[in-house]
């Protein structure tokens, strides 16, 4: 974490102007923490989780992409990843293809209705940082209250979609939305 939660944007500013990518990745506990301090700290509003990482774990630590998306969704919080291009040589690439239990970050990103932004220089990060901000921004919020009988604590599964008449899914539109949810 680079910045605990703030309201000062020159702070969250300053985090991001300093950032420099280098050295080993633990994604899955970088998540899973995050995650963790959202559910215990929560702020008033969306809770979003942003990963920049050019997406090469080093280090699975030990949280699995499971206990990752149950986390992520307990603390309902979305994962978007700004991808930035890694400076691996291919056999670090191939040996950190071969760690087992690493993150599949697209998975947390699908189930907790996140989204890629892929960045080509890491001089632009600013400029696709803003562009998540503005997709954040520009994002609805759906609730409703189930008559299910679910289980505290437990996962519910949760499927959003929209009738024919909008078209085709994928070609029309795409909808970026949780596929669970926790009753409390």
């Amino acid at each position: 974490m680079r910045q605990p939660l703030t309201k000062n944007k020159n702070q969250i500013a300053d985090q991001i102007n300093t950032f420099e990518a280098r050295g080993a990745t633990n994604i899955n506990d970088g998540i899973f923490s995050a995650a963790e301090y959202l559910l215990k700290q929560p702020p008033n509003g969306r809770r979003v989780i942003i990963l920049i990482s050019d997406d090469v774990g080093t280090d699975a630590g030990g949280q699995g992409t499971r206990d990752i998306v149950t986390e992520a969704i307990a603390s309902d919080s979305v994962l978007y990843n700004l991808k930035i291009p890694g400076y691996n040589p291919p056999a670090t690439i191939f040996a950190a293809s071969m760690i087992p239990g690493l993150v599949n970050i697209r998975k947390v990103m699908d189930a907790t209705g996140g989204e890629e932004f892929d960045v080509k220089d890491v001089a632009n990060l600013d400029a696709v940082f803003s562009a998540l901000i503005q997709r954040i921004k520009t994002r609805y919020t759906l609730g409703y209250y189930t008559t299910a009988n679910g289980a505290g604590g437990k996962p519910h599964k949760l499927d959003v979609r929209l009738v024919s008449s909008f078209g085709k899914k994928g070609r029309d539109y795409n909808i970026l939305a949780k596929n669970g949810y926790y009753v409390h």
